[in-house]
């Protein structure tokens, strides 16, 4: 079992999100995981699995996670693991690449993710729409981390080991850590 990605439920403190991947001579099965930590008692819960390299993970509020998969794909699914939603696809743009950590800003209404193999940090609304490249001046981003109070993005770049911020509007790029 690989974690990949995971992500923290703020209210309840006790919902934890995450990715994981499981490999065999045949096929990689990725999950999503949901486990309620209550100090007394430790379940966890598989909300989907596919085929597919689930990778980023994101809780939006009680109710929704959105995840990447290896495909190009970014999912909604309800916590309950019963609804999911494709809400945007690579092949539409006709974009390969492999999208990886993503995070929400609530009040936009704005998926961010990164994308190792297209070397950029990218942007959609949480309703498929309004696509747009937020940077393409990263070597390889794996993880975003959003600071919506100040409209930036902190963005992990494996390349230079080193965590780059950006504008959500992709202005003032530059070394933070």
């Amino acid at each position: 079992l690989k974690r990949d990605h995971i992500a923290r439920a703020h209210r309840p403190a006790t919902q934890v999100y995450f990715s994981a991947a499981m490999s065999s001579e045949i096929t990689t099965t990725s999950y999503i995981w949901y486990i309620e930590d209550n100090d007394a008692d430790l379940t966890a819960t598989v909300l989907i699995d596919s085929t597919g390299e689930a990778a980023g993970v994101v809780v939006y509020n009680e109710t929704k996670v959105y995840f990447t998969d290896s495909s190009g794909s970014i999912w909604s699914i309800e916590n309950d693991g019963l609804d999911s939603k494709e809400i945007f696809s690579y092949d539409e743009y006709d974009m390969e690449g492999s999208p990886q950590g993503l995070d929400v800003w609530k009040w936009a209404e704005t998926l961010y993710w990164a994308d190792t193999d297209m070397s950029a940090v990218y942007s959609v609304r949480l309703n498929g729409e309004d696509f747009t490249t937020v940077t393409n001046e990263i070597s390889e981003p794996f993880d975003v981390s959003l600071q919506p109070h100040e409209g930036r993005l902190y963005v992990s770049d494996l390349a230079t080991n080193a965590v780059k911020r950006v504008d959500t509007n992709g202005s003032a790029l530059h070394d933070f850590l």
